[in-house]
């Protein structure tokens, strides 16, 4: 386990984050503190087995992290919490490569079923995640409003 890769992890993760066209998300920073004490919090774990770091090995640099959570309670579902690649390296296959080791990983450790979650205008994504097999079964409706002080 690269620890030490973990801060480089969190830069890719701020570059995807914001990237996610949701209005959910527009605003959303996590400084890199909040960012290990949710992983820590999601996963059970300092670290998850199931996160996987891609690294360009000429630089050493992180290019894309990648990421299930087990559901509790139900030690065969998994959610991909998260998948993102650096913004130089999009359209080059990182997150196809991140999401089928973490689905091999799932498969090799018990998981039978892994659910993904998207933005309905993360066109990448959702084309992705179709091309291995994700298929829809349900939608969420997100309402919001404002509140007066």
């Amino acid at each position: 386990t690269r620890l030490d890769l973990l801060p480089e992890a969190h830069r890719v993760w701020c570059q995807a984050m914001a990237r996610v066209p949701s209005e959910l998300f527009s605003d959303y920073r996590q400084g890199y503190d909040d960012w290990r004490a949710e992983l820590r919090t999601s996963t059970g774990e300092e670290l998850h087995r199931s996160f996987l770091v891609a690294v360009e090995r000429a630089s050493d640099r992180v290019v894309g992290i990648g990421y299930l959570v087990p559901y509790a309670g139900r030690p065969t579902l998994a959610g991909h919490r998260f998948t993102g690649v650096a913004e130089d390296w999009l359209g080059r296959g990182v997150a196809r490569l991140l999401k089928v080791h973490t689905l091999a990983w799932a498969a090799a450790n018990g998981i039978t079923s892994v659910r993904a979650t998207n933005d309905d205008a993360n066109h990448a994504m959702l084309h992705l995640n179709r091309a291995l097999g994700y298929e829809l079964r349900s939608t969420i409706t997100m309402l919001g409003r404002a509140l007066q002080r």
